[in-house]
């Protein structure tokens, strides 16, 4: 940009200033301005307009540049910080709103109250140790009593001891809810050859050479723009059959899979970890939803996972084996329809989405680093946007439209193509 400021006259405020005291102050008000310590223009605009214009517009230019470091600085930043997927999915969903968390770290005051992030804590961490502790039992009697002894180890933490004391009835509520999905989940794997093994829950990818739990990690980040920006973060699982493996992302509220929340890139959790896997084929990638809406009533999904299936028969059994029996099948989201099956796809679109969410990625970069942070939501973000009262956005949103596999293939195959010409 040319000038950072708007510049409005106020023809009687500068009588009693001669040119050098309105030139001091103008500087002074300009430097405040650049570092953000004040927001209204108008008391340095009146002295420029009061002044001498052309000396003044040396100081205009200096403190501009001043502006462009410090927003340099704030961009680099905000890259810098773009550390997981789910960073780039908030940017994508909304600039704005990215920048405000991100960036700026404004956050929710925490009132100590039982919320849908702390629900969503406590379930993630009571499914690890329960696929830890789970994975060798043969019956659901078994079962129960290792969610038992699961649920005890997380709850008995001090983080979460207030809310035993304060919220008994919630937390309760929540445990059973967890409870459900835990069991189904172990009712799961009794019908699938792909499992779990002591290094594939919490599974990590980075630059660091040890986890939070003190593990090595396996995966390298995901380089983005030759490593100007890097992602990183943690798989909730990896189960594994011969050389192919499913990606399980466990996702607490509403889950969403579908090819425009894809080619928008408002979610791209599952693809971007399908690339940071290196040494396993992909026979499925899922979200599977556990419900913190508790307190109400709502639409089951028909199956326990969502998300994207490789169309192989062997795999597709040896992933849900009550397929074979029923044309439904009872865990992962494919239908049988005589020799063929619904709700899958081919090895080439899955490579393609994989690939597709590392382009949407970049692109999110190199927007950061343009500075882009206009409030644009996508959809219905602004619903639910926790800062919607500082924007002011109240009509304005860019609409998602369906997308179709084949669409993404294409654009996949074009931006191969061109690239080779």
């Amino acid at each position: 940009f040319d000038r950072a400021f708007t510049l409005k006259k106020f023809d009687n405020f500068n009588g009693f200033l001669t040119k050098k005291q309105g030139k001091i102050s103008f500087a002074r008000e300009c430097s405040k301005f650049s570092r953000g310590s004040v927001t209204d223009f108008s008391l340095p605009s009146a002295y420029y307009l009061a002044g001498d214009e052309k000396a003044l517009d040396k100081v205009l230019d200096y403190a501009n540049k001043e502006i462009k470091v410090y927003l340099s600085d704030k961009n680099s930043l905000s890259v810098k910080n773009v550390t997981s997927a789910t960073a780039i999915e908030k940017y994508q969903t909304c600039p704005y709103a990215y920048f405000i968390e991100k960036c700026l770290n404004v956050k929710e005051r925490d009132v100590g109250e039982l919320n849908a992030l702390t629900v969503g804590n406590i379930m993630h961490e009571i499914f690890y140790e329960f696929i830890k502790n789970s994975k060798d039992e043969q019956n659901l009697v078994e079962a129960k009593k290792s969610f038992e002894k699961s649920a005890e180890k997380v709850l008995s933490k001090e983080k979460y001891q207030a809310f035993l004391e304060e919220d008994k009835i919630n937390v309760k509520i929540a445990l059973r809810e967890c409870e459900k999905h835990c069991l189904k989940v172990f009712e799961w794997l009794s019908h699938s050859k792909f499992k779990p093994t002591g290094d594939s829950v919490e599974v990590s990818f980075g630059d660091q050479k040890y986890d939070k739990f003190g593990k090595e990690v396996k995966y390298k980040a995901i380089s983005l723009l030759n490593g100007k920006a890097k992602i990183s973060g943690v798989i909730d699982r990896i189960d594994t059959y011969g050389n192919y493996c499913r990606i399980i992302d466990y996702k607490t509220g509403t889950a969403i899979d579908d090819n425009a929340n894809l080619y928008f890139g408002t979610k791209l959790q599952l693809h971007l970890y399908a690339n940071a896997v290196t040494d396993k084929e992909i026979a499925g990638a899922y979200y599977l939803p556990v419900s913190d809406e508790y307190k109400r009533e709502e639409k089951k999904n028909e199956h326990l996972v969502i998300g994207k299936t490789l169309n192989d028969q062997n795999l597709i059994f040896s992933q849900d084996d009550s397929v074979m029996e029923n044309k439904k099948a009872s865990f992962i989201p494919v239908e049988k329809d005589g020799e063929c099956f619904l709700g899958v796809s081919s090895k080439t679109a899955i490579n393609a989405m994989n690939k597709y969410s590392i382009k949407v990625s970049e692109k999110a970069i190199e927007n950061m680093l343009n500075g882009y942070i206009a409030p644009s939501p996508i959809g219905t973000a602004c619903s639910y946007c926790k800062f919607k009262s500082l924007c002011g956005n109240e009509s304005f949103s860019r609409k998602q439209k369906t997308v179709k596999e084949e669409f993404i293939e294409q654009v996949i195959e074009n931006l191969d193509q061109s690239k080779g010409e």
